[in-house]
């Protein structure tokens, strides 16, 4: 934690929150603006989709299956992992221009509904074993 709040150092709008219990988490997840989720290697990311269900604007590594929830530019911004300079520029990006970030929120949002859903899930899943099926 020293080490932490030494990197911090005091800034009015960066702390470092204890851990959260599941059933709290959208509500605290919904009071963020911007998630980031610098993963060096990531199978999907599934904060990412929690993220945008709350109408978080997301940012990830462009890394293993975090391309698969995030559309760079469109419903999220990816980085290239470990490269702080790059991850900077996108946060300062969304930072920076509140009409943007918000847009890229609301496209996060629909995918999520769109893309994610339960129903979307059980409808591939299904599609899947037809296929297994009838090889």
């Amino acid at each position: 934690m020293q080490e932490l709040n030494s990197h911090m150092d005091g800034h009015s709008q960066i702390f470092h929150h204890p851990p959260v219990y599941f059933d709290e988490m959208p509500a605290h997840m919904s009071t963020a603006s911007i998630f980031i989720l610098p993963s060096r290697t990531e199978a999907m990311g599934r904060v990412l989709l929690e993220a945008a269900s709350c109408g978080v604007a997301r940012i990830g590594s462009n890394i293993g299956g975090i391309p698969t929830v995030i559309e760079d530019k469109v419903d999220g911004l990816l980085f290239e992992s470990e490269n702080v300079e790059d991850l900077a520029a996108k946060l300062s990006l969304l930072m920076g221009d509140e009409r943007y970030r918000k847009k890229i929120a609301e496209a996060g949002f629909k995918r999520v509904a769109n893309d994610f859903s339960g129903e979307k899930y059980f409808e591939q899943c299904a599609s899947f074993y037809r296929d297994v099926i009838n090889y």
